[in-house]
Order: structure tokens, then sequence, then C-alpha cells
């Protein structure tokens, strides 16, 4: 599972996405449960062994994958009642895509631009 207890600020004051309670869960197990957080801007690892809910963390987050209970909120852009204005504070790419595969580093960030 990703560190959900890693130290993150506990004050909306300078947060740039806020968790509320996010809750998802897999038939297998609990990936996250009532989990709330305030991050920063800047840089944010996140880090867990194989099949530990990275990648579901950042889809949800990324409102890829809809959560089970709780809320995400960018620049008071909430994901559920405001999808669109919430999605247009977000830069999300599947990892597992192979669209880009072709491009150079120089090309992707050309056409990102774009």
């Amino acid at each position: 599972m990703p560190n959900p207890s890693a130290p993150t600020p506990t004050s909306p004051i300078g947060t740039l996405l806020q968790v509320d309670g996010l809750t998802f869960h897999v038939p297998q197990r609990a990936l996250f449960s009532r989990w709330s957080a305030c991050i920063g801007p800047g840089v944010t690892l996140v880090q867990g062994g194989e099949n530990s809910g990275k990648t579901s963390l950042l889809r949800l987050l990324a409102g890829d994958l809809a959560e089970q209970a709780g809320s995400l909120q960018i620049k008071g852009a909430s994901l559920q009642p405001q999808p669109l204005a919430y999605l247009q504070q977000v830069f999300w790419i599947d990892p597992r895509t192979e669209v880009f595969d072709a491009l150079s580093p120089h090309q992707f960030f050309a056409q990102q631009r774009a």
C-alpha cells in the first residue's frame, strides 16, 4: 500500500490538493480507507511495493478512477460537483500507455506545450 501515513501538511493553507476521507477498495482488499491529506505544490513521492495501490492512488487523484467515498479538491475545485474545473488542473498520462513511446522527450514536451 502506498504510504498514506507519511507526514503531510494538515493545514489547508498553502495546499494545492486536498484529499478528505478517500476510500477505495478492490475485491481482494481495501487500498484506502478514509485517507486524508493536504498536499502542497512541488514534488511528492508515491512509493510502495508491487500491486500496493500506487497507480490506483494516482488514478484516483487524477479523476481517472472513481473514489468510493471521500472528496478531492484542487485550488477550490472539487472533483464531484465540479469535474471539469477539477480536471483542468490535472495532468495525467496512464503509465501503461504506449501512445508516446515513439516520441523523444523533446517531442513529447513540445507536443504538450502546443
